[in-house]
């Protein structure tokens, strides 16, 4: 296969080229999926899977191989292969780590591959989590929010105010005296930030849950 060098029109990064492509070629990219087909984000994969095959079904010049590897152990199979310059074409990092790699230099910013209609059309919080010292090096495929559910019941046993919508969010002073509140009443871990897909559990009692759509958290 026969490529042709291009000069970059991204002004400032002088070693990112182009290359115009006179017949197909491969590019590998690596996703990390969780192991157990039963976890949530398992669902992903068949996402990431029909992403891939629209790609290379609309074009004839670039072929995506799709390499699925395990989420416990995927940063750090990312990190050996970026000291040893084994790194993919293309690979999915979770949005805190891109910083420090686009930052050590093992990663190619994306401002010449990206059309600006296409920029202009996303989110703004997609294309600031991708941005790090004016270049975009990433691209979110969706943006994430997190909830906080807890047990009203519980709030109103030690006499804490509950709000009545983000408005009325509690001050960060106000969670830290609710959660010394919780400790004196005896929860001895008020506020469980583990990643897992089990309702935590206090004392032996349900403290925080994670609901299914349309189920509602408050006991």
């Amino acid at each position: 296969m026969r490529r042709r060098r291009q000069r970059d029109a991204t002004p400032g990064f002088r070693h990112d080229v182009r290359w115009g492509i006179d017949g197909p070629t491969y590019i590998t990219v690596w996703f990390h999926v969780a192991s157990d087909p039963d976890d949530p984000s398992a669902a992903e994969r068949a996402t990431v899977e029909k992403q891939v095959a629209a790609f290379n079904r609309s074009q004839g010049e670039v072929r995506a191989r799709l390499i699925t590897l395990p989420q416990g152990d995927y940063n750090r199979q990312v990190r050996a292969a970026a000291a040893s310059g084994d790194l993919p074409d293309v690979l999915d990092l979770d949005g805190p780590f891109l910083y420090n790699y686009a930052w050590s230099g093992k990663l190619k910013p994306l401002d010449s591959c990206v059309p600006r209609r296409l920029l202009d059309d996303l989110l703004p919080s997609i294309r600031q989590q991708g941005t790090y010292a004016d270049r975009l090096w990433g691209l979110g495929t969706f943006d994430s929010g997190l909830g906080l559910y807890v047990r009203p019941s519980i709030l109103r046993e030690i006499g804490a105010r509950i709000p009545a919508g983000p408005d009325d969010a509690w001050t960060a002073a106000e969670l830290t005296e609710i959660l010394h509140r919780l400790r004196r009443a005896g929860y001895r871990r008020p506020l469980d930030l583990s990643s897992t897909t089990s309702p935590p559990r206090l004392n032996g009692r349900r403290m925080a849950s994670r609901p299914q759509c349309g189920r509602r958290a408050e006991t």
